[in-house]
């Protein structure tokens, strides 16, 4: 607009012709603007508009034709511009639809603009949806993603576990194993060992004797033997086994006449803790304490309902007690080693105290103190 405004103070009379200018270049604008319009409606179909770079510029332009138009006249007529209203009152409608129309082309390109900005604003958001859309779908896949290594992971330890459960269950059954090997191993050679030196060694030494006593030798004895029975019972009505009678009967001699062997030297591989334990408590006490600890720790009792009277005479110890009892009314007399006994038969008057309970039990192992 100033490079149009700037030439047309050269005339001779600027005011009117930058009116005509303006005229002209307001119907230059509407028409470029109603082809462009129709342009973009038939092809593109997008708003036509007319773009001012500089309002100020413009509505400076507009000022200056109203200042022309109501205070100059025309070169040719000055006095009928000046007096005459015909021409005045045409050059108002003239520029007050010049001013109509600009307003419509000003409206119109604001609309322009507006349906611009919209139509921008709709490209953006539609690009922003797009964005987002996108956005969203890499998010997803990140997360199928992510779920599929987390799901792998987690198989991944509960496997490695797995493993190492199979693995660990595989270190103890080997350890298993082992161990039961060992156990058979010690067993079978502790069983080779009991075979060898004990039951091979008494085996041996009882075959000796049996070698050197010949089938006649024991077929005498047994003759023996049995014709002491048949006298017995030809002499008495009834033998009973639980109650013996040495100076009539014995019926228990022939299992002293048995085979004996010497077994002080065999050593027993199942009691060599128990041996072993005597050894090292032989060290510290004397012989008698030591000849102690080798007899039994043990007492035959008698069963409860067996202690009334009619019942315990017929026991070995009602019998025992019986004979002891003559024993002490006839006065002293060489007693049997079949009576002899070191076992108490009080059972109301039991042996307390430190010595007999060192008797019954070995002293344990003297610990070192902790430095």
């Amino acid at each position: 607009t100033e490079q149009a405004h700037a030439p047309l103070r050269k005339v001779s009379n600027p005011r009117l012709q930058a009116g005509s200018a303006l005229r002209s270049s307001v119907r230059l604008l509407e028409e470029g603007a109603r082809t462009m319009s129709s342009t973009a409606r038939t092809r593109t179909r997008e708003p036509s508009r007319v773009r001012i770079y500089n309002e100020d510029h413009f509505e400076t332009l507009l000022l200056d034709d109203d200042k022309s138009t109501q205070g100059g006249a025309s070169p040719g007529k000055p006095e009928t511009s000046r007096s005459g209203g015909g021409g005045t009152s045409r050059v108002e409608e003239e520029r007050s639809a010049i001013k109509a129309r600009s307003l419509r082309a000003t409206e119109r390109a604001r609309e322009a603009d507006l349906e611009e900005q919209r139509k921008r604003r709709f490209e953006r958001h539609r690009d922003e949806a797009k964005r987002m859309q996108a956005e969203s779908e890499r998010q997803v896949r990140e997360r199928l993603v992510m779920n599929s290594l987390r799901r792998e992971d987690k198989f991944n330890h509960y496997y490695s576990d797995l493993v190492e459960g199979r693995r660990l269950a595989s270190e103890i059954k080997t350890s298993l194993d082992l161990q039961d090997a060992a156990e058979q191993n010690k067993v079978r050679r502790q069983f080779e060992d009991w075979n060898q030196n004990v039951y091979g060694k008494l085996q041996n030494r009882i075959s000796e004797r049996l070698d050197r006593t010949t089938s006649h030798d024991i077929n005498v004895k047994r003759r023996q033997e049995f014709q002491k029975f048949l006298d017995t019972t030809n002499s008495k009505g009834a033998i009973f086994r639980d109650i013996i009678i040495e100076s009539e009967y014995d019926p228990l001699e022939p299992n002293r006449n048995c085979i004996k062997v010497d077994s002080s030297d065999v050593r027993d591989p199942c009691s060599r803790v128990v041996d072993k334990n005597l050894e090292e408590s032989g060290m510290l006490d004397s012989p008698s304490a030591m000849a102690a600890a080798k007899m039994a720790r043990t007492r035959d009792s008698l069963e409860v309902t067996m202690w009334g009277t009619g019942k315990i005479e017929s026991t070995p110890h009602g019998f025992f007690a019986k004979i002891m009892a003559n024993e002490s009314k006839q006065g002293s007399k060489e007693k049997s080693k079949t009576w002899d006994s070191r076992i108490p038969f009080d059972h109301y008057n039991v042996a307390v105290g430190k010595a007999i309970t060192d008797t019954e039990f070995p002293r344990g192992k003297r610990t070192a103190p902790q430095i």
